[in-house]
């Protein structure tokens, strides 16, 4: 077993050096679906670190509509509040995998994460 933070490292050490560095795509679709640990940089700088729970990035829009990502196409989201401390909803930015990026304005959402040790922690989204 190697951790995933190794494999870089390992890649390099054991390829042929007289090719460039080029996984195979089927290579790199087995190491997209590894499971790691997650990490969330709250609103207030704090790293939370854990497995999220859910398949999908559930939240709801401004047009009270609920919206459903797979969280298997998502490299990253990002919140940006739309205004001043008390606005009607946050910008939620989600680049994805192949480097798509798509905006929504969310007003509610939560993510559901199981932290080391089995504990439970339910962050809001919006």
């Amino acid at each position: 077993m190697i951790p995933t933070t190794q494999l870089p490292a390992f890649f390099e050490r054991h390829r042929n050096p007289a090719k460039p560095l080029q996984l195979p795509s089927w290579l790199r679709q087995v190491l997209y679906q590894v499971p790691t640990w997650d990490r969330l940089l709250t609103t207030r700088y704090e790293w939370i670190n854990g497995v999220i729970l859910d398949r999908d990035l559930l939240f709801q829009g401004v047009d009270k509509q609920p919206h459903r990502l797979p969280y298997r196409t998502i490299a990253t989201v990002t919140l940006q509040r739309a205004g001043g401390l008390f606005s009607a909803y946050d910008y939620l930015t989600v680049t994805h995998l192949d480097r798509r990026s798509e905006s929504f304005q969310s007003v509610k959402g939560e993510l559901h994460l199981q932290r080391f040790g089995g504990e439970y922690q339910n962050t809001p989204v919006a």
